[in-house]
Order: structure tokens, then C-alpha cells, then sequence
């Protein structure tokens, strides 16, 4: 189910940036797609697309939160962080100025700091995620209290 999760999102980011990826391709050869490089590619293609940036950062969010917590659970943390740290701090660099009627921006900079990507790291992340079987709701929690 944790491979299958992050190929689907994978999938539609892929979709939404004008590269759909075949139907035929099996998520272990979609999840060979996921990497730091091609997440830039992605990110620089869904920004010239233009559309709602809110959304667009909204899809970033969830394509780096997911594939990064599916990552954990599967013990590959590290692949999961440097492949996906480029789509949270695009979602942060995008929704910079940006006003929204929801909490996207604050998602975005807590997604940020759990992947290190960005100006804080959360030492918390390492601790509760870089244990194979972790859950998202422990990344989440663990993260909350160290924002506090």
C-alpha cells in the first residue's frame, strides 16, 4: 500500500505538470521517477502552466508530505527527504505574498522544516520518521509540538 500511495501521487503531479505518465507503468517504475532532479522539472513545469497557486502548492504539499511519510514507513528516509525536498520549498517560494483562505502556507513551511529543506530543520522528524513503520500522525504530532 506505501509504494502503491506514492506512485498514485506521483502519478498526478506528473499529470497536473503536462507529463502524464502512462497507465501501464508499474509503481516500482514510477517510484524510479522519484528523484530530486526530476521534482525541480516538475515544480518548474507546473509554475509556468500557470493556474491557482494555492492549488498548485496545495499538490506539492501533498505529493512531498506523502511520498516522504510512505518513504519513512518504508525505511528509505533519506530518498524520500532528497527527492521531495525541492516540491516543499516550491510550495514555500510560491505561497510567499500570497494570501489564502486556509492554512496551506503554514503546511507548507512545517512540510518545509520537516524535510530540512528550508531556513529551520526539525530535529524531531529524524527521531519519530527515520524508524521504518512510522506513522504520518506521529511525524505530524512530533512536528506540532516542536513549532510550539
Amino acid at each position: 500500500p506505501a509504494r502503491a500511495a506514492m506512485a498514485r501521487s506521483w502519478r498526478a503531479l506528473c499529470l497536473a505538470a503536462g507529463e502524464p505518465i502512462d497507465m501501464g507503468v508499474s509503481a516500482r517504475g514510477i517510484l524510479r521517477d522519484v528523484r530530486p532532479e526530476r521534482s525541480t522539472q516538475l515544480l518548474s513545469l507546473l509554475v509556468e502552466a500557470g493556474g491557482d497557486i494555492a492549488t498548485t502548492a496545495r499538490l506539492l504539499i501533498e505529493v512531498a508530505s506523502l511520498v516522504f511519510a510512505m518513504g519513512c514507513n518504508k525505511g528509505m528516509s533519506a530518498w524520500a527527504r532528497a527527492a521531495t525536498a525541492p516540491l516543499a520549498h516550491g510550495a514555500v517560494q510560491l505561497l510567499q505574498g500570497v494570501k489564502t483562505a486556509d492554512d496551506i502556507s503554514v503546511a507548507a513551511v512545517l512540510c518545509e522544516a520537516a524535510l530540512g529543506c528550508g531556513t529551520r530543520r526539525l530535529a524531531c522528524i529524524d527521531a519519530t520518521m527515520t524508524k521504518k513503520g512510522a506513522t504520518r500522525s506521529a511525524m505530524l504530532e512530533s512536528a506540532i509540538n516542536e513549532l510550539r
